[in-house]
């Protein structure tokens, strides 16, 4: 279908859900077949059921991110609903990260209701002093004694070291010597009527740890996206839409005019 073809707007919004059309869970979707965790949570787990446990890691907040989807058909057909897409750590901006003060941030992002809201990607950052973090190659060690041998090991975009693990639909890509699934991104839901695919079909989950060392401090970086999570809830999510607003039958309205 043409994007052209449908008018498509997102707000993001501060509060609870005011008004929702409806979206049909799928069937509870398998164990994610690989190990990889953060703060001991797995994509495949109800947002909503974690976010308790990392506030108190935190010591602070997690506030949701809700954005308002509206998409309306060319015959004036309508789906309006406001959907959760994840949570953020509460008080970390720009600024912070910028800045040179110790910090931890947690970002979530989870499905919409087709998936029942399930967690999608989960990262975790923290800058602290040398001395209260290991070193590169001890957490690489560390790393290595839990999940086996990387699928990548090199430089990241900000001048640290990164490792990667790769999850495909046979098991765990083996050292590679090229960098694997590069350039993925995944930041929630929004509607896209000609949605291009979230990621090549071997990437099916990604696991990387970044470590930008500084003087005096360093910087930890974790991340997990479950991209055949992601393509199932996309997907599914844009289709249940497009159906709500392709009925044939459109009953007429009983207002005033």
């Amino acid at each position: 279908m043409n994007n052209q073809m449908f008018r498509a707007a997102i707000f993001c919004i501060a509060t609870g859900p005011a008004f929702a059309d409806e979206l049909t869970p799928l069937p509870e979707p398998e164990p994610r077949p690989y190990p990889y965790k953060i703060l001991d949570l797995q994509p495949g787990q109800i947002a909503t059921e974690t976010v308790l446990e990392l506030e108190k890691h935190l010591g602070g907040s997690l506030n949701p991110k809700i954005i308002q989807q509206v998409v309306t058909s060319p015959d004036g057909l309508r789906f309006e609903a406001d959907i959760t897409i994840g949570y953020d750590t509460a008080g970390i901006g720009l600024r912070t990260r910028m800045g040179n003060e110790p910090y931890e941030e947690i970002t979530l992002r989870n499905a919409t209701p087709v998936l029942e809201g399930r967690l999608v990607g989960l990262w975790r950052t923290m800058r602290k002093p040398n001395a209260e973090l290991p070193d590169p190659a001890a957490l690489a060690a560390q790393i290595e004694e839990l999940y086996g041998q990387p699928s990548w090991v090199g430089a990241d975009g900000l001048g640290g070291r990164m490792v990667k693990y790769v999850w495909t639909p046979s098991g765990q890509l083996s050292p590679q010597e090229k960098e694997p699934c590069t350039h993925l991104t995944y930041q929630g839901y929004a509607f896209d009527s000609d949605r291009r695919p979230v990621a090549p079909p071997e990437c099916s989950a990604v696991f990387t740890a970044r470590y930008e060392t500084e003087a005096g401090q360093s910087t930890i970086r974790f991340s997990l996206v479950d991209y055949e999570l992601a393509r199932q809830d996309l997907e599914e999510t844009d289709r249940q839409i497009l159906e709500q607003i392709s009925g044939d039958s459109i009953e007429p309205s009983d207002m005033k005019l």
